[in-house]
């Protein structure tokens, strides 16, 4: 920028740069912390959610129906659980795609406007010295 840009046009490059600043950290954050869920500490990539099939808690039943035995509810439990785990994986695919999405969108926006600001105040900086 020149010696006569307006306020309101550095400003606007300064606020969209930290903008994106942020949140393209945290995006990269996301990113890595999926990365060592996944790949590092594997311990921490469990969902939250599971049964205990050892012990299953029989589901409320009506009095009018067929109580299950401990092994068909041994079974439904496990069941649940497959479920649960394909559906948070599914969930933590969707979470990578969207965290890299949002890196690739921020980084070029981010670079561009932090030139014209970083520019601006090489520029400024010159010009008082």
């Amino acid at each position: 920028m020149t010696k006569g840009s307006s306020l309101i046009l550095r400003l606007y490059f300064a606020v969209v740069s930290a903008v994106t600043l942020f949140t393209l950290m945290y995006g990269l954050i996301d990113v890595v912390t999926l990365g060592l869920k996944t790949y590092v500490i594997t311990a921490a990539d469990v969902p939250d959610y599971l049964q205990n099939c050892a012990n299953p808690v029989p589901y409320p039943v009506d009095v009018t129906v067929k109580q299950s035995t401990a092994e068909e509810q041994k079974k439904q439990c496990e069941a649940v659980n497959d479920e649960t785990i394909s559906n948070y994986n599914r969930q933590k695919a969707s979470a990578a795609v969207r965290d890299i999405a949002l890196v690739l969108v921020t980084l070029p926006l981010f670079l561009v406007h932090f030139k014209v600001v970083y520019k601006d105040w090489v520029e400024e900086k010159k010009s008082k010295s």
